[in-house]
Parts: structure tokens; C-alpha cells; sequence
């Protein structure tokens, strides 16, 4: 039987259910970067659009009687229940895009997309032993999508020859010598303790362990690490403005 008849009668429960497909492909135009708004109005429309679902799902289902049930609600009533098979095939349905919605929901949530931001930050500042010199160079290269023209940086162990803030560039440069010098750095066993969204503004406080390889020695560099790391989100991308961090175990 097919899933819509459209037999010429005045069936307003197919319209309710474009109604609701409609509302899906714009959430997913959202969630594929096919329209641009900002994460938190992103999140907004993702929930009320799942709850405009389960309210239409919820009333659906609690006809089980036809349109007699609810008569003044007859305009989002099925026909008379008769194939069972087709509205436990739409319920599941329906609770599968619920639970992909909620999903959506969190995982573009201001909060994930910034932890994600961190991972990949602490990915590209690690390499390991065997990486050809090609692949740091490159990643030396997409370094620079992560960083704000000027960068504070506060650490007890920072050289004395760098001085705060530093610019894009800057940076760029140390990180090449550091992978030129050093056999490998592994950033590992992170933990985020904190994440703190304030507008255009993230800030994350992380503990995580550092291992680096170099031929005389890593000069007490290696150890477990507090990182305070500061974003600013410009054109809806995420850059670091301040970095912080403190051995606090070897």
C-alpha cells in the first residue's frame, strides 16, 4: 500500500506529515552548513523542531480510534486505524529522527563544537616519530587555521627569548623547529575539567598528558599539564587568542 494516497479526498494528515518532512530537510539544511547561522541559533531550531515533532507524533498517536476521538482535532487525525503495520512503521520512524535530532542537538552544541576545536588543536601540535617531514610541514601549514593574529602565552617554562603576545607566524616558526628537533610529541590523556561559553567567547580548562622526544632530553617538558586554552569565534570559526599551562605532575 503506498505510504500516501492523495485519492482526491480531503486527507489533512499527509499534509501534516509534509508539513513535518519539510521541517526535517531544513534542519538538515542547517546541520550541512546549506544555510548559516550561528551554532546557538542552530541548537534552538534543532529542539524546537524536535519537539514540533513529538508533539505531532504524540497527538498522532493517541487517536486510536479514527477522527471521532478528537474532533477538534481532525486536522492532524489519520484516517480510521486500519493498517497497524503503516503506523507502527511511521512510529519508529519518527523515534529515529527524534533520537537523530537529540543527537544533533548535542553534538553541535557551542559546547562539543569547542571541545572538538580542542582535540583537533592538540592533534596538530602532536606528531609522531616515524611522520615523514612533509606531513609536519603541513601540519605546521594548518596550524594557522587554530590561531588569532596575536596569541598570549603563560607558562612557567617558557624560553626567555619568547615573548608575550606572539604573533601567528611566530608560532608557526616554533612549531616547525619543534618538529625539525624533536623526534615525536604526543599529547595524550586529556581531560576537559571546564568549558565556559560567554557569547563569542570559550574558555577550557584541560588536563592533559605531554611526552616529547629529543635527542638531549625534553628539559622537564614532559609530564602531566593543566592547559588554559581561550578561544574568540570570528566568520564562525573558533581561534585560540590566549594559552596557558603549568607542569603539575612529572
Amino acid at each position: 500500500m503506498p505510504f500516501f494516497s492523495f485519492s482526491g479526498r480531503s486527507d489533512r494528515f499527509e499534509w501534516w506529515v509534509i508539513c513535518i518532512i519539510t521541517d526535517l530537510v531544513a534542519q538538515l539544511c542547517l546541520i550541512f552548513g546549506l544555510l548559516s547561522l550561528d551554532s546557538e541559533a542552530t541548537v534552538r531550531y534543532l529542539q524546537a523542531g524536535g519537539l514540533f515533532l513529538c508533539v505531532a507524533v504524540a497527538l498522532w498517536m493517541s487517536d486510536t480510534r479514527g477522527r471521532s476521538a478528537h474532533p477538534n482535532l481532525a486536522f492532524i487525525s489519520p484516517r480510521p486505524c486500519q493498517h497497524p503495520a503503516m503506523r507502527r512503521r511511521i512510529l519508529i520512524v519518527a523515534m529515529i529522527v527524534v533520537l537523530l535530532l537529540a543527537f544533533a542537538g548535542w553534538w553541535f552544541s557551542p559546547t562539543q563544537v569547542v571541545q572538538r576545536r580542542c582535540d583537533s588543536f592538540f592533534n596538530v601540535i602532536s606528531f609522531r616519530e616515524q611522520q615523514a617531514p612533509a606531513a609536519r610541514h603541513a601540519q605546521g601549514l594548518k596550524l594557522a587555521d587554530y590561531l588569532d593574529r596575536d596569541i598570549a602565552i603563560s607558562a612557567n617554562e617558557l624560553p626567555e627569548e619568547i615573548e608575550s603576545p606572539v604573533s601567528r607566524g611566530e608560532l608557526q616558526a616554533l612549531f616547525s623547529a619543534a618538529s625539525n628537533a624533536c623526534n615525536f610529541i604526543a599529547i595524550t590523556d586529556r581531560k576537559f575539567e571546564s568549558i565556559g561559553i560567554a557569547g563569542e567567547d570559550a574558555t577550557v580548562q584541560a588536563r592533559v598528558k605531554v611526552a616529547i622526544g629529543h635527542p638531549e632530553g625534553d628539559h622537564g617538558l614532559s609530564g602531566t599539564h593543566r592547559v588554559m586554552l581561550s578561544w574568540h569565534r570570528t566568520n564562525q570559526v573558533w581561534v585560540l587568542t590566549n594559552v596557558a599551562w603549568e607542569k603539575i605532575a612529572p
